[in-house]
Order: structure tokens, then sequence, then C-alpha cells
């Protein structure tokens, strides 16, 4: 980057918060339908002892809540990284504003 300018395009940047939202609710899609589908299929294992021991302590059970927890944290991720990437623009966008209305302030006077 040559000197200290920041340049931003504002509609891209735009876009890509819409891109991560749309993100966001693909992981939601895929969060309820493979809830869905696992509730559907009911208890894989016996109520015996190697049925406990598969579905008890760290097993399967345990694994099948560590992955929807994790989805849903990235889907909040993702949609609070949109909202992020949202603001920076709308800021750019009015900061920008804001000092080409202060440059030109003081020639309106003169034309």
């Amino acid at each position: 980057m040559s000197g200290d300018q920041l340049r931003a395009a504002l509609p891209e940047l735009r876009g890509s918060a819409s891109r991560f939202d749309g993100a966001a609710t693909v992981v939601g899609e895929v969060l309820q339908l493979l809830a869905t589908q696992v509730d559907s299929e009911g208890a894989c294992w016996g109520h015996d002892e190697p049925g406990s021991a598969f579905s008890d302590g760290v097993g399967y059970a345990q694994s099948r809540q560590n992955a929807h927890a994790a989805l849903q944290a990235m889907r909040q991720q993702l949609t609070a990284v949109a909202g992020k990437v949202r603001d920076t623009a709308e800021l750019l966008d009015t900061e920008d504003r804001a000092t080409a209305e202060t440059i030109a302030a003081p020639a309106k006077g003169l034309f």
C-alpha cells in the first residue's frame, strides 16, 4: 500500500456481508436437516452394557451435542461477521461523505 491511504469498494464490501449472511443461512439449514434426520432415526444402540458404553460419557451422545454446538456457533459467528462487515461499510461511507462535505464547505461561497 502506498502512503497512508485506505481504499474500499463499498458495494463489494456490502456484497461480502450478504455472502456471510448466506453462509450462515446454509449452516442453519444444514444444522436443522442434520438434527431432523438424526432425531428421526432414534437411538442407534441398545439399552445393554455395550450400548451404554457407546452412548454415554464421551461417546455418541456427547459427540452429537458437540457437533450441534459447533455448527450453531459457526452460524452465529457468520451472522456476527456479516453485521460487522456491513457496519464497517456504513462507517466508511459515512466518514467519506462527511470528509467530502468538510472539504467542499469553504468553496461553497466562492462559486
